[in-house]
């Protein structure tokens, strides 16, 4: 098994963002950013995309900010605001950084 994933986006984000292979995706958060490769996913809708939670490689998940259920107390990674760029041909890294919009492991909102 790969222990690293791809951010699932809509054609019509990728258009949007004008990638093409072998771009990479950089996803900034308030928390930070990082960027990874990205792959065509016809049954996400425009706005939203999606990182399979169970791959280590990248730590998608301290992007998002975590909140713990009220009765239960276990936290949950699921979605939270980032924004997308373009990053040419570039090779996944992680680094500080902040902004806004919203993206999660399972789930993201890419909208601008």
């Amino acid at each position: 098994y790969p222990d690293h994933g791809s951010l699932h986006l809509s054609p019509e984000d990728i258009e949007a963002l004008g990638l093409s292979e072998p771009d990479h995706v950089n996803i900034r958060s308030a928390t930070g950013s990082v960027e990874m490769p990205f792959r065509v996913d016809d049954t996400l809708p425009s706005g939203l995309a999606f990182f399979p939670e169970h791959f280590s490689d990248p730590e998608l998940r301290d992007l998002i900010t975590c909140t713990t259920d009220p009765v239960s107390g276990v936290p949950a990674f699921k979605m939270g605001p980032v924004t997308l760029e373009k990053r040419p041909g570039s090779k996944p890294s992680s680094a500080p950084a902040s902004t806004e919009n919203a993206a999660t492991p399972d789930s993201a909102d890419t909208t601008s």
